[in-house]
């Protein structure tokens, strides 16, 4: 029987675990690895405790201005990194927004995401 990773429905994860893999910076979730069994794939990712920006809102309602400026700051950090390797996330939203045991915000889930071609104009 082939790998999972080989059947067509899989291309999108090999893609994700391809741009994934090829990051680390301190506000993107960290990848750690991957395996698959007969029928399923397994990405091993940096542990989030905290859950991600819509758990905060959804308990608090609202953030603070300062909190907001924290949070921001690390998104803005977090894609400038992720632009800089030539990838758009393609998905941000608060449910895409992660945070650690620290509250320290971290860009996850890049099943959307896409490597630009720096050399061409792109509708991503």
């Amino acid at each position: 029987m082939s790998s999972v990773l080989c059947r067509p429905p899989w291309n999108a994860i090999n893609r994700e675990i391809d741009v994934h893999r090829s990051l680390s910076h301190q506000h993107v979730v960290g990848f750690h690895g991957c395996f698959e069994d007969m029928d399923n794939v397994y990405i091993v990712l940096e542990n989030c405790p905290r859950k991600s920006l819509v758990h905060v809102l959804k308990h608090r309602k609202t953030l603070t201005e300062p909190e907001v400026r924290y949070y921001m700051w690390q998104l803005i950090e977090g894609v400038k990194y992720i632009h800089s390797k030539n990838i758009i996330h393609r998905d941000l939203k608060l449910g895409n927004m992660f945070l650690t045991e620290e509250m320290v915000m971290k860009i996850g889930d890049f099943g959307l995401a896409a490597r630009a071609d720096p050399t061409s104009p792109s509708k991503a």
